[in-house]
């Protein structure tokens, strides 16, 4: 499957790499980002889980979350997309 890239004037989207995951302990480690998400800075385990649930979702959903970088200078800004989770919602928002 070729996992979908998407480039624009400043934002390279991607889906998440190895190379994502020190970036990705950094910003769920800090309380800043966790405040209104979870309430609690994510471990290193934690973070690695998610990682690779966001990209193993690809495969077999066909969406998921993206790496977000920078164009110019390829630094990591953070994640978005979509995603199952399969909670059980009242109502199913699917």
């Amino acid at each position: 499957m070729s996992l979908p890239v998407i480039i624009t004037d400043r934002l390279v989207l991607c889906p998440p790499e190895a190379r994502h995951f020190e970036p990705s302990v950094a910003m769920w480690g800090s309380p800043a980002v966790t405040k209104h998400i979870g309430g609690q800075p994510r471990s290193r385990q934690e973070v690695w889980f998610t990682l690779c649930r966001n990209r193993g979702m690809w495969d077999i959903l066909g969406y998921s979350s993206w790496a977000i970088e920078d164009r110019i200078t390829g630094e990591f800004l953070g994640e978005g997309g979509f995603s199952d989770f399969m909670r059980s919602m009242i109502p199913d928002l699917s």
